[in-house]
């Protein structure tokens, strides 16, 4: 299930999102099924928890608070906080999941699941500035 706050015709062909505005942006936000209820239930907590756009896009501010009660506040290109509190990226893994290993810069990710392993190597040049990407959640 897929909700908008503002959407038009199309958006939504099967599996693909068409997302057309260079200033359109996703909350999204993941949880354990047996920990959320039923997913309309879900679905409907989401779309009516505090969402403040005011800020967007002219200072590219964005305001959510999540569904167990943690408010975000991200700025484009800026500081992201956690209730009030910077958020430090560089602290984090880049994935954190059992048999998962991806150290950051370095565009090599482990993947491992008994015996079985699988590497992956994107070739990222460490000399060179890699660009942004984040996923907040």
């Amino acid at each position: 299930t897929v909700r908008f706050q503002s959407w038009g015709a199309h958006q939504v062909v099967g599996w693909l999102l068409k997302l057309t505005d260079l200033d359109t942006g996703l909350i999204l936000e993941a949880a354990e099924a047996d920990e959320t209820g039923p997913f309309d239930a879900f679905c409907d907590r989401r779309t009516a928890a505090h969402l403040d756009l005011s800020g967007w896009p002219q200072s590219g501010k964005v305001s959510v608070d999540t569904l167990v009660g943690d408010r975000l506040d991200m700025v484009y290109d800026g500081i992201h906080s956690k209730d009030g509190e910077a958020i430090n990226y560089d602290v984090y893994p880049l994935y954190d999941a059992p048999g998962v290993e991806a150290p950051l810069g370095t565009g090599k990710m482990v993947f491992r699941h008994g015996d079985m392993e699988t590497r992956l190597d994107f070739g990222v040049d460490a000399e060179s500035e890699l660009i942004p990407m984040r996923v907040i959640g």
